[in-house]
């Protein structure tokens, strides 16, 4: 009985362990983000970036460590997030929100996203003309699949991207609502 005691808690240890079943957990998890993903960066990088997900990076010492990384190819090339222009980090980090979105509906199988809403805080910062043009696009795609978008920004020429607008003005540290446009 002690032998098979001794069996049965390895089996927990390994299961519950980075080997066991958070690995399963996350190796899927990786797969579903690496196959949506896809999609919305190419819309937004004009097909010049891609990225990855995996449960294990590499150290400098050659090990690999149960960690998460994400691996973003710019122009065919490889470079480390940090190193990415304020515009191209803002692409990859649009397309991981969008993306996890969309695994949350997926997976608990809502239709017009998670409480039917997108709300996005100044979505269209550190982006150029191009890369605003190229969010709107995803925007007006991602529209077909929630039921409202709401984008918060202080560029008064944003504006001309959406039908429906409601411009809030602060005065006296009191912010009230001065136009609706619908």
């Amino acid at each position: 009985i002690l032998v098979d005691s001794k069996k049965v808690i390895n089996f927990w240890e390994v299961g519950f362990s980075n080997k066991g079943i958070k690995s399963l957990l996350f190796d899927e998890f990786c797969r579903l983000f690496n196959n949506e993903i896809g999609n919305s960066l190419s819309l937004l990088s004009g097909n010049s970036m891609s990225v990855s997900l995996s449960n294990q990076t590499r150290l400098a010492s050659g090990e690999l460590s149960e960690k998460m990384s994400i691996k973003v190819i710019l122009f065919g090339k490889e470079k480390d997030y940090v190193n990415l222009s304020g515009g191209e980090k803002r692409r990859v980090d649009i397309a991981v929100m969008v993306t996890l979105n969309k695994i949350i509906r997926m997976m608990y199988n809502i239709s017009s996203g998670l409480l039917g809403m997108l709300i996005l805080d100044e979505i269209f910062s550190s982006l150029d003309n191009s890369g605003e043009e190229n969010v709107y696009e995803l925007l007006e795609e991602l529209s077909h699949s929630i039921n409202s978008i709401y984008v918060i920004t202080h560029t008064e020429e944003l504006k001309s991207y959406f039908n429906n607008y409601i411009t809030v003005k602060k005065k006296n540290r009191c912010s009230s609502i001065e136009n609706i446009i619908v």
